[in-house]
């Protein structure tokens, strides 16, 4: 079965979004977690809070199984990670935890979003859950050390991967 335009489109911007989180979190580890709070880090995620709207658009309209949480639980996670990004501007630390839980959200669309995504693809769904778990389970590891932001990097190019392979499984007969 091949994916519609509207599903090609989520699928791109997450792949790309998991590019610039590599970026991001290449960031923390070569300055350090309070490089979170400089402007190129910011930037990162502000281009990642924009890319969460055409991935909400995409996944709104073209799921089937995650359809109602997409369209009352994103919202909040873009909420949630705008509050971060003000909080973070404004050197506060409650801009992590504000962005973390709209990760967590972010866990439980990727998780109900697996049913869809494994009609293109079984096992690189397992891959694309396993990184995104393996990345929101350890992000706050920076937090013990920028050092270990390697764990989360890791899970984050596992689901980049994973990602790209759902896109590329469900464009294989198009």
């Amino acid at each position: 079965m091949a994916a519609d335009k509207h599903m090609n489109l989520a699928l791109i911007v997450s792949v790309i979004a998991a590019a610039l989180i590599e970026v991001a979190l290449g960031f923390i580890y070569f300055v350090g977690i309070y490089g979170i709070f400089d402007w190129p880090y910011i930037s990162i995620l502000v281009v990642l809070l924009l890319l969460g709207f055409p991935a909400y658009y995409g996944y709104s309209k073209s799921t089937r199984h995650a359809v109602s949480f997409i369209r009352y639980a994103t919202p909040l996670a873009l909420i949630l990670a705008v509050i971060g990004l003000v909080w973070g501007h404004m050197h506060e630390f409650l801009g992590v935890v504000s962005l973390f839980l709209a990760y967590i959200i972010e866990e439980v669309t990727g998780v109900l979003l697996r049913m869809d995504f494994r009609e293109f693809s079984k096992p690189w769904t397992d891959v694309f859950v396993v990184g995104m778990s393996i990345f929101v389970i350890s992000i706050l590891s920076v937090l013990i050390s920028p050092k270990l932001v390697v764990i989360p990097m890791i899970g984050d190019a596992i689901k980049g991967l994973g990602m790209y392979m759902i896109y590329s499984a469900a464009n294989a007969h198009s």
